[in-house]
């Protein structure tokens, strides 16, 4: 096998950072020019590069036109460069490497920071308001390492306790982590959420993404509301936010407790099944009927609770805080939580 493509044993590590993988995931949602300067990340591009992209089109197709000319993101998804010549013998495993990221949960953190930034560049004086009124994830569900939804291994089967190492009677479609991570955006589309632009304050050092707030009236006459706070979490420990109402009239958010819904993992490669980070190592090569511990981790959203344990004290006035599990991603939600009266 290419010294690109093989891992021979053992399993990976999920109780503590597996160091054949650790470089890598690490690497990938950095700080912005980890390891090198200019040497790119997820992090990076969510935080500053989509952005000059679309300021880049914005300056060639005129976004803020009165014409009402509109952009639609088609297709948008985690793309591998497979671009390797032909006479590369280990291109193909190259390729593999690079798709190690699919599905995984570091998958779920780009998804969800892409679709954040689509929001609020619809809501960006520096183009039209309203410019951006769709954009397609790609691969839904078909055979691709991408999908939201794909067909289960012999060995997800075992995993989900719906076959065994023997059976190939049926192939099932399954859900993959970006499912999981998606379905809890789309509360944004199902509860007609309205974006909410805040200010925010956050460590220069924290590799983490300011959260992104949205909020919903609640009848009858709209005199409470309901705060979402979408968040996603790529460090190895708890993050906690305090939410201050600010400049919202009479509103108040004391003793008003967030709920957090969120998919979670153990490390930045946890996922939901099969994917090329297994097929580069041996040791998952074989079925096996007893299963291999954390392979098919997250399978859907963790049961929503609550959790302020970490909130310092005192708060500011009127101030509520959340604190929110290590390697998840998701929203908190504070119930009929803002007064507007």
């Amino acid at each position: 096998m290419s010294g690109h493509q093989d891992f021979i044993i053992p399993t990976y590590n999920y109780l503590g950072p597996d160091p054949r993988l650790a470089c890598a995931f690490d690497g990938i949602v950095s700080a912005i020019g980890y390891p090198l300067a200019g040497s790119g990340s997820f992090r990076e591009f969510v935080a500053t590069r989509e952005k000059i992209g679309f300021m880049d089109l914005n300056s060639e197709l005129h976004f803020d036109h009165p014409s009402n000319k509109e952009c639609w993101p088609t297709e948008w998804n985690l793309k591998t460069n497979g671009g390797y010549p032909i006479t590369d013998l280990d291109g193909g495993a190259k390729v593999l490497r690079r798709d190690v990221y699919a599905n995984r949960f570091v998958h779920s953190y780009l998804l969800q920071e892409e679709l954040l930034n689509f929001i609020k560049y619809n809501n960006n004086a520096a183009f039209r308001v309203g410019f951006m009124p769709y954009a397609n994830v790609q691969n839904y569900m078909g055979g691709s390492s991408l999908s939201l939804i794909s067909r289960a291994n012999k060995q997800d089967k075992v995993e989900l306790g719906v076959g065994t190492c023997g059976d190939d009677l049926f192939d099932p479609y399954v859900a993959r982590t970006t499912y999981y991570s998606l379905r809890l955006l789309n509360k944004i589309a199902l509860e007609k959420l309205n974006y909410l632009k805040t200010t925010q304050a956050i460590y220069y050092l924290n590799i983490n993404r300011p959260p992104t707030a949205f909020i919903a009236d609640i009848p009858p006459l709209g005199l409470t509301r309901d705060v979402y706070i979408y968040y996603t979490n790529i460090k190895n420990v708890d993050q906690t936010y305090v939410i201050r109402p600010g400049s919202l009239t009479g509103a108040w958010l004391t003793g008003t407790h967030a709920e957090i819904h969120c998919v979670d993992g153990l490390q930045l490669y946890s996922g939901s099944g099969k994917g090329s980070v297994y097929d580069i190592n041996d040791a998952y090569d074989d079925c096996n009927p007893l299963g291999f511990p954390n392979q098919f981790e997250i399978q859907g959203e963790r049961t929503p609770y609550i959790d302020y344990s970490a909130c310092p004290t005192p708060l500011p006035a009127g101030a509520m805080c959340v604190t929110v599990p290590a390697f998840s991603c998701g929203y908190c939600i504070y119930l009929h939580s803002i007064r507007t009266t």
